[in-house]
């Protein structure tokens, strides 16, 4: 509003910058800002209500001006600061009153005007009035470094008020407290004119939306056939009212991890932007957001392809904790209770199906049964959005007509039903038609890729996985050119600012459906392999960024167990069990132990449950139990898998290295210590055996000797008589013994 008055906040210390504040806060006034300072509060620094009452302050602000010094200033009680825990930066455990101002600011995305004191400046009171924790401000000064923000200096009051006097503040328009930028994450821009045939729908939605609350939370869910367009529905209602809105948010929800996941990733700094986005903790990143979407009403949230009742039932529940926005839900799922009203989108109405594809292929040939032939084609198609989508690129790529495009179809049909039973698929068969028709025009690289991709996730899918191949085949297998060419076909779809992609749900099935068993089961070990293989030679710096988008694609894995090869197998329960240790996360994962247990079933089924092929498994299971404290188990686990090993003759063996040595580590935790010597004498025995049959010395193998001489001396023998313990057994494998220097290095 023209002439409104702007409120500023001024931040500092009182006994460093009391007289500093008085003076900027007496020039901002002169220029028609309201300005508040922490003293209008009152000066019981222990006050439970202030550090609230800064935050709705700041919250209400248009900017901030933070004053940074030596001095911290005084903290708040910890019972009052957990409530704003979640905007705490990372590396943080607790704030002052000062730098809470800060955080506030941020976290509110205020434009924040910070002035620093030079060394000479002469602080108010010669010393701090109160408590005061100068490492605590010197990691605030240093996070505020780290982010490159701009900090003029000053030595003087008059100094950090021309500072101020400079400063020229980005409002986004006229409302106090409006954002400086509109979030907005919509995975797709709208398609214009050629969105066809629903206008009385968003009317209706629209309609639906402005009968409830504003301040309560409102959701509707937008539910049908799988393809029948509710994602692009909601996509133009969105960019339609995108003026009435404060943000534009999107997530997907397969599943309730995946709602909180997604919902959590918006702190990131394409989206909202907020300090807690380098956060390694998900609770910390999903509060962060809820507390953003409650401070910023008039918001809509899409949560799209939400297909299961676990996931609609966790959406519901997370509708409980917002407030002040418009949730729009897709779903093939179409029963919900009332807290959500249900909108059924239905099949495209012929006559708007027959003008999508006469609009959307410029490229075709024309001839003068057009609308007639384009009428056979949308109805062959069963009038489906995304399957009239697809044979629109199709048939304008490759310049048919409409005549031509439908022959092509016929004659693949009938190629399908000699091999595939259509009561078996999960999905309107012409669809399955319309891309078998697309993926016949592909190049055997490519198909290959699509069958690969077709067993993945439906989440993004990082572009570095295709740079996941061996050196030695590099040249045989190039994927990014693959890759291109899917996307030329729309049959992937290439993120504009990420390095990423997805494919559709539906093209991932139709895929699938065209492959026989034999085929199915090849490609599912290769995904596999090609999964741990990318796991495995991720870079030492960038482990936690290179798994995290692995994550579901690995899950999706979880389902194909039963068509693993052991050597596949083995490999996925290897990404399974360290790539929680490899983000440095000591916990038993919650779907990590059923595939362990899932795994081990499936062996014992096809191959019986004494085979030797399960001796690896158990061994990784049992390392992860006793990682997660489950000592018990892990023992149980561990037994078994030693059992096997002699039974199966691997004691000569990594697995019997690495078992004995579990189970050596297990029984010191535990204070056994007789039975740890004859673990780790086990242990070494095998890798003496290795080094035996590889003609060097094994990895691990002076460690364990170690750890063994260790071990023995702990139980009463000096240290000639275990070295004369060592010595023999090196001779009895036939191995040098090592030298006394190299013994004690």
């Amino acid at each position: 509003m023209a002439g409104k008055r702007r409120r500023c906040f001024v931040s500092g210390v009182s006994s460093e910058f009391g007289h500093v504040r008085d003076e900027i806060a007496n020039d901002l006034q002169a220029h028609s800002y309201d300005v508040a300072v922490q003293r209008s509060f009152g000066t019981d620094p222990w006050a439970p209500s202030l550090l609230a009452m800064l935050h709705d302050l700041i919250k209400d602000c248009d900017c901030v001006v933070a004053l940074i010094g030596a001095r911290s200033g005084d903290c708040p009680p910890d019972e009052v600061a957990v409530v704003y825990a979640d905007i705490l930066p990372e590396g943080f455990a607790r704030a002052s009153y000062t730098q809470w101002e800060v955080f506030f600011a941020e976290a509110h995305g205020k434009p924040v005007a910070y002035l620093r004191a030079r060394p000479n400046f002469v602080p108010r009171d010669a010393g701090p009035s109160g408590a005061d924790f100068p490492d605590l401000q010197a990691a605030h000064i240093c996070r505020l470094e780290r982010l490159n923000r701009y900090m003029p200096a000053f030595s003087d009051t008059a100094e950090a008020c021309r500072h101020v006097g400079r400063v020229r503040w980005e409002f986004a328009d006229a409302a106090a407290g409006a954002p400086r930028h509109k979030p907005r994450n919509l995975p797709l821009g709208s398609i214009g004119s050629l969105f066809k045939g629903r206008e009385e729908f968003l009317s209706e939605l629209r309609a639906s939306f402005e009968r409830s609350s504003a301040t309560a939370i409102t959701g509707k869910v937008m539910h049908g056939l799988g393809g029948i367009g509710k994602t692009r529905a909601a996509i133009e209602y969105a960019l339609k009212h995108e003026k009435e809105y404060s943000a534009l948010l999107f997530v997907t929800a397969n599943s309730p991890e995946e709602l909180a996941s997604n919902l959590a990733a918006l702190v990131g700094p394409l989206v909202l932007d907020l300090p807690q986005q380098n956060n390694g903790q998900e609770e910390v990143r999903l509060a962060a957001v809820l507390r953003w979407l409650k401070d910023h009403p008039r918001w809509f949230l899409l949560i799209d392809n939400v297909d299961t009742e676990a996931a609609a039932t966790a959406v519901e529940e997370m509708l409980a904790r917002l407030s002040g926005g418009h949730v729009l839900i897709t779903s093939r799922v179409g029963t919900w209770s009332h807290q959500v009203d249900a909108l059924e989108l239905d099949l495209l109405a012929p006559g708007s199906a027959v003008e999508y594809l006469l609009e959307a292929t410029p490229g075709r040939r024309r001839t003068a049964t057009d609308r007639e032939d384009a009428a056979k084609l949308s109805k062959t198609l069963g009038h489906l959005s995304l399957a009239l989508a697809q044979a629109a690129a199709y048939i304008d790529r490759r310049r048919l007509t409409f005549a031509a495009c439908l022959e092509a179809w016929e004659s693949a049909r009938r190629k399908l039903l000699e091999t595939h039973d259509p009561r078996q698929l999960a999905y309107p068969f012409s669809v399955a038609a319309t891309w078998l028709t697309t993926f016949a025009q592909l190049s055997e690289s490519a198909r290959d890729l699509l069958g690969l991709l077709a067993f993945l996730s439906i989440e993004p899918i990082p572009e570095s996985l295709c740079d996941a191949v061996p050196e030695d085949v590099r040249d045989e297998f190039d994927l990014f050119a693959a890759l291109a060419e899917l996307g030329r076909y729309s049959l992937v779809s290439r993120d504009r600012d990420r390095p990423e992609f997805t494919v559709h749900r539906l093209v991932q099935a139709v895929a699938r459906d065209s492959l026989d068993e034999d085929e199915r089961r090849l490609t599912i070990n290769t995904v596999v392999n090609w999964l741990s293989w990318a796991v495995r030679h991720l870079n030492p710096g960038d482990i936690w960024s290179g798994i995290e988008p692995l994550q579901p694609h690995l899950k999706v894995a979880f389902a194909h167990l039963e068509r693993l090869e052991p050597g596949a197998m083995e490999g996925m329960a290897w990404v399974t069990s360290n790539s929680g240790k490899l983000r440095g996360e000591k916990v038993l994962d919650r779907q990590t132990e059923p595939m362990f247990r899932q795994a081990l079933a499936i062996l014992a089924k096809h191959y019986g449950s004494d085979s030797a092929l399960a001796a690896p498994l158990l061994e990784k299971f049992g390392e992860l139990l006793l990682d997660a404290n489950c000592l018990d188990e892990a023992e149980a686990i561990l037994r078994r898998a030693l059992e096997i090993s002699e039974r199966g003759g691997l004691m000569g063996s990594f697995v019997a290295v690495d078992v004995n040595r579990n189970l050596a580590n297990l029984f010191l935790a535990a204070g056994r210590i007789d039975e740890a010597e004859t673990a780790l004498k086990r242990s070494l025995q095998a890798l003496l055996t290795l080094a035996v049959r590889g003609g060097g010395r094994p990895v691990g193998l002076m460690t364990t000797v170690h750890d063994y001489v260790a071990v023995l001396e702990d139980r009463g023998k000096s240290p000639s008589e275990s070295c004369a313990i060592i010595d023999a057994l090196f001779r009895e494998a036939g191995v040098e013994p090592p030298r006394r220097d190299e013994d004690s290095a």
